[in-house]
């Protein structure tokens, strides 16, 4: 029975194969002095991981606690001593499952919220901290109009992380803007006035920062004032000069 317990080195055969041998009376003295060291060393091995195993849950981070969990079921911690540990281990990973799916400022809140309440560790939210951050500036660029910045919290949005159905309409707002913008450079570039007109009241309407159309409007004022002198001095002009 000794030599069985030894051979599977288990804590609880070599309890019992122990206890068995002091009720029999066998004088193996040399096997039981290997089997009680034995029985010693795997019981401070169980204890010390059943220990970090404790520390671990205070830490919360999943990696860790899941090693530390592994480790004390490699070492022979009973089960139901476990089971807390399992229970923190899956909700921690259904914490960190819940930021990586979110989508949209409000989701995200809620599963920062969920995880800080949690005690996950900062450093596991950190991402998700920084891609709620520039989510809610490429908000901002979409409401405040500037076509260049409105690309700039794309770029940052998109380098961070953030999914491609947030940044779908915003990717879709900056090509219309910038095609508005062009086709208004090239309607005044060219003094066509009325594309001009078209063009400026298209890109007001598309929600372009009227500090982005100033030098536009500008131009197409002073191209109105051109048009009408240019009318006036052909009234005045003349017939048959």
């Amino acid at each position: 029975l000794l030599h069985d317990a030894l051979e599977k080195a288990s804590i609880c055969d070599l309890i019992f194969a122990l206890e068995s041998v002091a009720e029999s009376g066998l004088k193996e003295v040399e096997l039981i002095g290997e089997a009680s060291a034995t029985l010693g060393k795997l019981e401070a091995t169980r204890d010390a991981a059943h220990n970090r195993l404790m520390k671990m849950m205070q830490h919360r981070h999943p990696v860790t606690l899941g090693e530390a969990l592994q480790a004390a079921r490699s070492a022979q911690v009973p089960e139901e001593k476990l089971e807390e540990a399992a229970a923190l281990l899956n909700h921690l990973q259904q914490l960190l499952d819940c930021m990586k799916l979110a989508q949209g400022v409000d989701a995200r809140v809620a599963s920062l919220s969920a995880a800080t309440a949690s005690l996950v560790p900062e450093e596991l939210l950190e991402d998700a901290r920084l891609q709620l951050k520039r989510l809610r500036a490429l908000h901002h660029a979409l409401a405040d109009g500037h076509v260049e910045g409105l690309r700039r919290a794309l770029r940052d949005a998109e380098a961070c992380g953030v999914k491609a159905p947030e940044l779908a309409e915003a990717k879709d707002v900056h090509r219309a803007w910038s095609a508005k913008m062009l086709e208004i450079d090239v309607a005044r570039a060219l003094s066509q006035h009325n594309n001009l007109t078209t063009a400026l009241s298209e890109a007001a309407g598309l929600g372009i920062n009227s500090q982005e159309l100033e030098h536009s409007t500008s131009a197409l004022d002073a191209l109105q004032s051109r048009l009408q002198a240019h009318a006036r001095l052909v009234e005045i002009m003349p017939r048959g000069v």
